[in-house]
């Protein structure tokens, strides 16, 4: 049985910090994946894409990375991990990610946000599977925030559901410290 296996993380891919490097852990569906007492820290802020097209947009929206990303996993937990001196978003469970929390973790000095749940443009794309699901960010320190980026938020939930922020510090953000229910009309943030 390899190492991988072994920890439910067979999507899971962890790489060596490098100039340049945006995300330090990057899943896309995996499943049963559980971190405790981790640090994470140093990655580069992503200019490339901002000046690309527009970084001046609210939230950090066009940012596509995040020191740790999750996408279509189920049955991520990290506990009581650090997350710091990171050039854009800390922790991004993106779309399709159902069953996940950050408990007890700290997210510090980023240059965009703390912790963001969902995507921006999951309805706009008529996909509603692509919801982020049943995500808890309890007990945690966000702090010290937008500081190349300055909208990045504390906690962004966009295209998100059933989902949990309770209990934490979030301080020293330059735009919002939680932003809920995002969507550029009336519509509804999930189905």
């Amino acid at each position: 049985e390899s190492e991988a296996s072994r920890f439910g993380a067979e999507a899971l891919e962890v790489v060596a910090a490098v100039p340049g490097m945006l995300e330090l852990v990057r899943s896309a569906n995996a499943s049963d994946v559980h971190m405790q007492d981790l640090a994470f820290s140093h990655t580069d802020a992503d200019f490339a894409t901002c000046f690309a097209g527009n970084c001046a947009l609210q939230s950090a929206t066009w940012e596509t990375t995040a020191t740790l990303h999750f996408e279509f996993s189920q049955r991520v937990s990290l506990h009581n991990v650090t997350i710091e001196h990171v050039g854009g978003y800390g922790l991004w469970f993106g779309p399709g990610v159902h069953d996940a929390e950050f408990l007890r973790g700290r997210v510090l000095d980023m240059g965009a946000g703390g912790v963001r749940i969902g995507e921006a443009s999951s309805f706009e794309n008529g996909t509603a599977a692509r919801t982020a699901r049943n995500v808890t960010v309890a007990d945690s320190v966000l702090r010290d925030g937008g500081n190349v980026f300055r909208a990045g938020m504390g906690v962004l939930l966009q295209a998100a559901a059933d989902s949990t922020v309770t209990h934490n510090e979030i301080a020293v953000f330059r735009q919002t410290g939680i932003s809920a229910g995002w969507r550029w009309n009336y519509g509804p943030t999930s189905d």
